[in-house]
């Protein structure tokens, strides 16, 4: 016995059929468009008012509204055009007059028309036009469809990150010495990368990248985070593997892609010194430069069991001394003056007195 496969016994869903309301008060040119439109394949009613077509349109969503302009009753065409644009935006409307004019062309395409013809008509050239409205309807359809994708993308991609920031938060907050330390850093970054022109897209990565840089210190031991010395050497070669592993840890969560040279490259050198892989000038980003200087600065700037945070001399001493190591020239000078007016405590101050 022949065993039928699923794919034979499996219904195919038949498709619904293009819908056409026709409104015209001549029965022939109505029956006559109707009967031509029907064997094209088209799922057709008719009115012979404004007034009947609106109910029609209260009771059932049509593709494409072909309408005469005058008609008997309290509703033209145009007026019949304004209320399917007004409360059916997604279909289409072809107007038909048996007095085309300029201006009458002119009225329809203001008032939301995709297209006009001129009785008598030629039953091809209302076809085509069809064809080209229910076109237009796919492809704005398409796009609708592609922007909800979008948002919803978004939406997903703003969660993934707020998540990942309080992670990094929570990373922050198991050593005493680093609390808040990547909310500085973000504050400070994002200071200098407007003070250098930088908005839109780029500043979001510099802002946001903050947040994340050290998020690789996740599988950092918290003996080593904790230690109130300084760290052996093998200690500093654990902690050195943190911007590595933050881009492995993200890497597969498409959203933080625009983060990740961020948070494995914020300990390479000007000078190719830094790790984890040796970069040097031109090969790490500007937005890379930026945090790096921001998360440097909070370094210093910040109390350590070992030592006391750096006064404002003593920064920009230690600085001018990473200039061609560690930073660009014009990078430390920018970000020099900017600490000198620091425009943080003002922001603090204003927020304070609101």
């Amino acid at each position: 016995m022949q065993i039928e496969t699923v794919e034979r016994m499996t219904p195919v869903m038949p498709q619904a059929l293009p819908s056409i309301l026709v409104i015209d008060d001549e029965d022939g040119i109505r029956d006559s468009l109707s009967l031509f439109l029907n064997k094209k394949g088209y799922d057709v009613l008719q009115a012979s008012s404004g007034d009947e077509a609106l109910r029609h349109l209260k009771s059932r969503n049509f593709s494409v509204v072909i309408t005469d302009i005058s008609m008997p009753g309290d509703r033209g065409g145009l007026e019949v055009l304004q209320i399917v644009r007004d409360q059916h935006p997604d279909t289409e409307v072809i107007m038909m007059t048996g007095h085309l004019d300029l201006n009458f062309a002119i009225d329809s395409l203001k008032h939301g028309a995709f297209d006009y013809f001129k009785k008598p008509f030629l039953f091809e050239e209302v076809n085509l036009s069809i064809h080209r409205a229910l076109e237009r309807r796919r492809l704005l359809a398409k796009a609708k469809e592609l922007e909800r994708l979008r948002h919803r993308q978004e939406t997903m991609g703003q969660l993934h990150t707020q998540f990942m920031i309080s992670l990094a938060n929570m990373i922050d907050a198991k050593s005493r010495y680093t609390r808040t330390h990547s909310e500085r850093v973000s504050g400070y970054a994002r200071y200098l990368a407007e003070e250098l022109g930088i908005g839109g897209k780029d500043l979001r990565k510099v802002v946001v990248g903050a947040k994340l840089h050290d998020i690789g210190k996740i599988g950092t031991p918290e003996s080593i985070l904790n230690k109130p010395g300084r760290l052996t050497t093998e200690e500093w070669e654990i902690i050195k593997e943190h911007p590595a592993c933050g881009a492995e840890l993200l890497k597969p969560i498409s959203f933080m892609e625009p983060y990740l040279p961020i948070i494995r490259s914020h300990h390479e050198n000007w000078d190719g010194s830094g790790y984890p892989d040796g970069l040097a000038k031109d090969q790490i980003p500007q937005i890379v430069q930026i945090v790096k200087i921001a998360d440097y600065y909070d370094a210093v700037t910040s109390y350590r069991p070992y030592r006391e945070p750096m006064s404002y001399r003593e920064v920009v001493e230690t600085l001018e001394g990473e200039i061609g190591r560690g930073f660009p020239e014009d990078l430390v000078r920018t970000f020099v003056r900017m600490v000198e007016a620091a425009p943080w405590e003002k922001e603090s101050r204003e927020s304070l007195s609101v």
